[in-house]
Order: C-alpha cells, then structure tokens, then sequence
C-alpha cells in the first residue's frame, strides 16, 4: 500500500480513490475525496511559524473530509499537514469539545447547542446569528482553517441541535452541563 509523510513525518496510507483519481491535484491522498483550494493568507494563519517557508508555495488545499487526519495538502510539492500539525482546532475534524464552528466570532458547536437546548432563547438560524453573532464575521478566509465561511457547519448544527430538542435525556444532560458552567 502507498504512503505519504506528513510535514513532521507521520506516515499516512494512500486511499485507493486517490489511486485511481484521473487528476490528483485537488484529491486528499489520504481521504480521497476533492478539496478547496487555500489562500496564502489562511494558510500562515494556521500552521506553525517553523513551517511558513511553505506559505508561499501555491497549490495547497483543504481537506474537507471529517474522518481524515489531512487539513491542508499540496501533492505537487507533497506536503502534507495533520490535525496534529496546524495551530487551530479544526472544528469539521473534531469529535470533542470545544468544537469551533464560527472562528471569527469564537463560537462553538456546545454554545450554539446550549442557546437552543438548554436556555430554550433560539429556534431557528436568525436567533442563533442574533445571541450568537455565528455567521456575522468578516474574516473567514483568514480565521477559518478552511478558509471559507462557516455558514455551512454552523447551520448543520443549528439543525442537529433542534432534532435532539424533543430528546428528554439529552436536555438533561445538558442542563447538568450548562450549571456547571462558571456565570462570568
């Protein structure tokens, strides 16, 4: 099986769609699925300053892939950075809190959970926008580590949130949460 190396040399399986892709520029070699392109700017916001020589070689992409240890990848210089290896949390690849879901506004999936399941104030996008300010930032294409905005992720949480609305043992334990979280 095919490997790729990390920018700090963690060994990485080549997925077979990436194997068979006509043309890989734009292909995770690890997730197989297509990514987005990235600016320079996004770029160097997010990786370690040790590792920004590369900030100006063109080509890197997103990683989109939940499931994928891969955020940012450029197959022409074969360079490659994990989850572990960038400097945010990247909220699509996170399964523990706190997951960011809005990064110019410093929003999370449990606050915009809260809003909806423990305080009861919102029901809908527009009410988390109002209590939240989720989705009202200006700087995306910088603070995102997908370099695009959140309106996406964070309506797919708005969603989520009000499914379990009706989950009884849910809401329990998220007022449990919710008081022990300090006021100030």
């Amino acid at each position: 099986m095919a490997t790729v190396q990390s920018i700090s040399g963690i060994t990485l399986s080549v997925s077979p769609a990436y194997e068979a892709a006509a043309t890989k520029e734009a292909v995770c070699p690890v997730s197989g699925i297509s990514g987005h392109r990235v600016r320079q700017v996004t770029l160097g916001n997010h990786i370690p300053v040790e590792h920004w020589r590369w900030v100006w070689d063109e080509g890197f992409h997103f990683c989109p892939a939940s499931d994928c240890p891969v955020v940012y990848f450029n197959n022409a210089q074969r360079v490659y950075f994990t989850k572990a290896e960038v400097r945010t949390r990247v909220g699509i690849k996170e399964t523990t809190a706190p997951i960011p879901v809005c990064y110019c506004m410093n929003v999370t999936a449990e606050r915009i959970q809260e809003e909806i399941q423990v305080k009861r104030c919102c029901d809908s996008l527009e009410d988390i926008k109002e209590y939240t300010k989720a989705r009202t930032g200006k700087l995306c294409h910088v603070s995102n580590p997908a370099g695009k905005c959140c309106g996406k992720h964070v309506t797919a949480v708005v969603e989520k949130a009000l499914t379990h609305l009706g989950d009884k043992r849910l809401e329990e334990q998220a007022r449990e949460i919710c008081c022990q979280i300090p006021e100030d």
